[in-house]
């Protein structure tokens, strides 16, 4: 499809060659932006209706952890945190770098975030209500009154823990 846009546009560059030399330069440019936006056009539309397909046929749980799965996260990793969170309080995310997996370190905030939402993410764990830990304890980032496990270690994947930060 793409392919198909750019010779599409070649052609009609050849063509339109003679009137866009004549043409203002303001004019010649917009004109061109014209012709790539229409070549686009096919592509942009094919990538959107596969993609509308494949994630129509999702399931609820393929649909909730197809992201973090990608990244060596199990999508219910952090479930249990919200019990302990009430919604609208904040919380900030800590991840030990003894995790082996540089995507699922990079990719924890994010899953905590939409598994978390309503809750609000900050980044400072000191300014934080509470702070959402992999691999290591809450107090390492912020002094914490209390702390909760919310996955014990399981296999190859470290404890995840909540811990209410002391104000």
């Amino acid at each position: 499809m793409l392919a198909l846009g750019a010779i599409a546009f070649v052609v009609g560059s050849a063509f339109l060659r003679r009137r866009l030399s004549a043409a203002p330069r303001p004019t010649a440019a917009a004109t061109v932006a014209l012709a790539l936006t229409i070549a686009a056009v096919p592509y942009v539309a094919w990538r959107f209706v596969e993609d509308v397909r494949v994630t129509t046929k999702l399931d609820a749980y393929g649909a909730t952890a197809a992201g973090p799965i990608q990244a060596y996260l199990p999508g219910y990793l952090v479930d249990g945190a919200q019990r302990w969170i009430p919604r609208g309080a904040t919380f900030a995310t800590a991840v030990s770098p003894a995790i082996p997996w540089q995507p699922a370190r990079a990719a924890f905030p994010s899953l905590a975030m939409q598994t978390l939402f309503p809750r609000i993410s900050v980044t400072d764990p000191r300014s934080a209500d509470y702070v959402v830990s992999w691999g290591m304890a809450p107090a390492c980032v912020a002094p914490v009154s209390r702390t909760w496990v919310v996955r014990p270690r399981t296999g190859q994947y470290a404890a995840v823990y909540v811990g209410r930060v002391r104000r």
